[in-house]
């Protein structure tokens, strides 16, 4: 009888401690993946009406790692990246001869690197509720070109779907993480930062003469924000 009541309780008290490693604890290494499906639609909005224009494709993406120092405070650094380009055909108007085809190309990507602190509150056994602040710069590299046949400009610095530039950003947020198993979770993010961006010479060369415009400008903008991702995680 003594063994089976003593089986009973150490039963009991792994099961206990099987649901409490659903989230994570001191020692814990995790990553994840955001992306956003709907990013993989980019349309153009004029005066109200949605077009595509051609062939457009953006992949927004990002990966986090978390190493925690206690069962409730972390450490984190993001990397995010956002490549977007665009290929319009444009024709001469129906009657005009000789016709002639404008291809124009876009293209914009981004690179980011965002490390910050998490403390992690809550006692639901799936659930873990955070909060925390990050800063991070980033980096943007644009290109244009547009070619009829005759003649051919290309743009390094600028494009329709942004300019190169160099950026820095503070953040604070707070998440939750949700845990089908002990291992993989799902999660989303809010929070209010702050962001700034400054971009620099565009250097445009037509039908190869080169010309620089070395006018700057820079933007500041403040505001809550909500990650428009899904979020795949996975603890170690």
């Amino acid at each position: 009888m003594k063994k089976v009541l003593f089986f009973a309780v150490a039963l009991i008290t792994l099961s206990g401690v099987a649901q409490a490693q659903y989230k994570p604890t001191k020692g814990t290494f995790a990553t994840e993946l955001n992306f956003n499906p709907l990013g993989l639609i980019v349309v153009n909005a004029v005066n109200n009406t949605t077009v595509i224009d051609g062939p457009n494709f953006s992949l927004p993406m990002g990966i986090k790692g978390r190493y925690f120092l206690s069962d409730n405070l972390a450490v984190r650094v993001g990397l995010d990246f956002n490549f977007e380009s665009t290929t319009n055909h444009d024709f001469t108007d129906p009657g005009v001869s000789p016709e002639v085809e404008t291809i124009e190309k876009n293209s914009l990507f981004t690179f980011g690197i965002i490390p910050g602190i998490e403390y992690h509150f809550g006692n639901w056994e799936k659930t873990s509720l955070y909060c925390g602040a990050e800063i991070g710069i980033a980096m943007a590299s644009a290109k244009r070109s547009e070619d009829d046949g005759t003649d051919k400009t290309e743009t390094k610095g600028a494009s329709t779907l942004g300019n190169s530039g160099f950026g820095f950003a503070f953040n604070v947020f707070t998440g939750f993480d949700y845990y089908f198993t002990k291992n993989l979770f799902v999660g989303a993010e809010l929070g209010l930062g702050l962001n700034t961006l400054s971009t620099g010479t565009v250097e445009t060369t037509f039908n190869g003469v080169t010309v620089e415009d070395k006018d700057y400008s820079s933007s500041f903008n403040f505001g809550f924000y909500c990650e428009p991702a899904i979020r795949l995680g996975w603890k170690f």
